[in-house]
């Protein structure tokens, strides 16, 4: 067993060293935001750069979640071998190292490598953190805790699009690669010195990032597993799909840029606060239900967001609202993977969670640039948005269903 996967009594309060670490995983979530999502706020400068149609922009942003896709599912179970503190700063090494090149890039093909790369190190940070934070909190307070910690993406994303339009009103796109790469290098930092060394866990024997997959099955949790696959691949998708073209879509509605920027933020600001409430619901009842909850309600709003671009504040509106309920359903995912998965395979499992997830996120912006290309009305567009958020509601109460109740307790 890891280090860091402490045999902490189920309501003992949490010591400084344990707020240490869920603090610098935080953080780490923070940057991972951020440098994940900031192709969105520079995407209309990228396109008139290079002069790229929809489509090619899509294909830029669906290369970074391509590389997040391998990154997930390779580093969950190497860092239930090595640890998680190793695992999760060589995860920020390749954040790092391509983020800063990004800024070098001369045309989109090169920029497109770097993004593959760094998206590497970004899908492999998500399991490292949140097995860190799931194995240093009691656990009638881990599914909370970890949907908490993890509330640290969406913040640094709307930190990130502040900063972004900021520095965009002086500087050119480059910049923004510059601070993504040196926040990642100061998190290597960060965990270097405040996050206690782990041992490799009870799954050090795996040989590849598939071999955990019959231990993360048994016990009865393979068709929970699944249905939770379903979920993240359908609402990481519709989550993508929106971060990416939001400042786009109101571009293109007659918003001027470094508005359509900071009002694209609403989307993820809906999020946090979604994330936020349901991190404060949840206690000891099933966090499967709210996650269903919250993406019926991101279905129905998605489904309006087409009627309400004509006016700016009632899309803002829409956007928090659907935020609100998509991406917060969304974030809760690596919370019920940790409730849903023991200690041996939980990163492996979050791992894989997340890089299904990670497909979502690659065909959403795809099928985005896609639909924007036929011109289709938006009332269309949004409405088509809805299906996914639709099954992924689906799924997820099915996995409420399915799942062995005594993973509630017992890891």
């Amino acid at each position: 067993m890891s280090s860091s996967a402490l045999n902490i009594p189920a309501t003992e309060a949490l010591s400084a060293q344990q707020l240490r670490v869920i603090i610098v995983c935080f953080v780490v979530a923070m940057v991972d935001g951020f440098d994940t999502l900031m192709l969105a706020y520079i995407a209309p400068l990228l396109s008139q750069t290079w002069d790229l149609s929809h489509g090619g922009m899509g294909k830029l942003f669906g290369i970074g979640y391509l590389g997040a896709v391998f990154g997930g599912f390779c580093m969950g179970p190497i860092s239930d071998r090595i640890g998680r503190k190793r695992a999760l700063i060589a995860s920020l090494a390749i954040i790092a190292t391509f983020t800063l090149l990004g800024a070098q890039a001369g045309s989109p093909g090169e920029l497109m490598i770097y993004r593959l790369l760094a998206g590497l190190g970004l899908g492999g940070a998500i399991p490292c953190i949140t097995a860190l934070t799931a194995e240093n909190v009691p656990a009638n307070r881990r599914t909370s805790m970890v949907t908490a910690m993890f509330l640290g993406f969406p913040i640094g994303a709307v930190v990130g699009g502040g900063i972004t339009a900021f520095l965009l009103t002086s500087f050119d796109w480059p910049v923004i690669f510059l601070v993504g790469g040196s926040a990642a290098m100061a998190c290597i930092l960060l965990i270097t010195f405040l996050v206690p060394a782990t041992e490799p866990g009870s799954g050090q024997h795996a040989q590849s990032p598939f071999s955990t997959l019959g231990k993360q099955f048994g016990e009865g949790r393979g068709p929970a597993a699944v249905m939770l696959w379903i979920t993240a691949f359908c609402v990481m998708m519709v989550t993508y799909f929106m971060v990416s073209w939001t400042p786009t879509v109101l571009h293109l509605t007659g918003m001027d840029l470094h508005k359509a920027d900071s009002a694209s933020l609403s989307v993820n600001i809906g999020g946090i606060l979604g994330a936020l409430l349901m991190a404060t619901l949840i206690g000891r009842r099933s966090p499967f239900a709210f996650a269903a909850g919250f993406l019926l309600l991101g279905t129905l709003v998605v489904c309006s967001i087409g009627f309400s671009l004509g006016s700016t504040a009632l899309a803002v509106v829409a956007f928090f609202f659907a935020g609100f309920g998509v991406i917060g359903g969304q974030l809760i995912l690596p919370a019920l993977a940790a409730r849903l998965f023991p200690a041996s395979v939980r990163g492996a499992g979050v791992g894989a969670l997340m890089g299904v997830g990670r497909i979502g996120s690659i065909v959403g912006p795809m099928i985005g640039g896609l639909l924007l290309g036929l011109e289709l009305p938006w009332t269309y567009m949004y409405l088509i948005a809805a299906v996914p958020v639709a099954v992924a509601a689906i799924a997820v109460a099915c996995a409420e269903m399915l799942r062995p109740r005594e993973s509630d307790e017992a890891h």
